[in-house]
């Protein structure tokens, strides 16, 4: 089988448990929103690796991986902050899709947490653990399959690599937020929340099928 098509079927996998949990765990706007976060993290983590990887100007790794560390770091945690800002039971919105019954960096008595740097010790769902380890089986399908055993980091560069993650990131998010307003706005019923989640698995697919494509022309 083709390595896209496998990390493809990966892709899909990872993003189902969201949609299990909303289905059948009763999962919230919050935990659903906080785990696509946390999948930023992943996201930013791999593109590490693919930059410390990459075949072209190998020794300019040594400036732009601390560089893009610092700047998507910075990125990803501002993200966090607005989601469990907005989304959190203290946030404008936290009343209205399900959040937790506690404060926003408080964790949830009885329940399980993570601690966050600058975010602070959030509650997530229960199954949270699992859906972060299909992101990370996820993506590190895609790095194994595509990146190192496929040759798609030959004639990459880690100054071109840098770029990469904030397009596919912005474009998704800016999306899905869209969409968390609107199942705010229905009352966060389960088939909105299920539509969300179906609608974030066409345009992670379409956005990983867009990327190898490039990769292999």
């Amino acid at each position: 089988m083709h390595a896209s098509r496998v990390a493809l079927i990966a892709l899909v996998a990872a993003n189902l448990v969201p949609l299990i949990g909303v289905a059948v765990l009763d999962w919230r706007l919050y935990d659903v929103m906080l785990i696509y976060w946390l999948e930023n993290g992943v996201i930013g983590a791999f593109t590490v690796l693919r930059m410390a990887s990459a075949t072209e100007e190998r020794a300019s790794a040594l400036a732009f991986v601390p560089f893009f560390t610092v700047h998507y770091g910075l990125f990803w945690l501002v993200h966090g902050v607005f989601v469990v800002t907005l989304f959190g039971t203290d946030g404008p919105f936290g009343a209205a899709t399900g959040a937790p019954s506690v404060g926003p960096l408080l964790p949830e008595a009885g329940g399980p947490s993570i601690a966050l740097p600058i975010v602070g010790t959030v509650p997530v769902a229960e199954g949270a653990a699992l859906a972060a380890v299909g992101l990370v089986l996820s993506h590190g399908t895609s790095f194994a399959r595509n990146w190192l055993a496929a040759g798609e980091r030959d004639g990459r560069s880690p100054s071109s690599l840098m770029r990469d993650p904030y397009g596919r990131v912005a474009v998704l998010h800016v999306t899905l937020l869209v969409a968390g307003f609107a199942v705010m706005a229905l009352g966060a019923p389960i088939a909105a929340l299920a539509f969300m989640v179906v609608l974030k698995i066409v345009l992670d697919a379409a956005a990983h099928l867009r990327e190898h494509r490039r990769a292999r022309a």
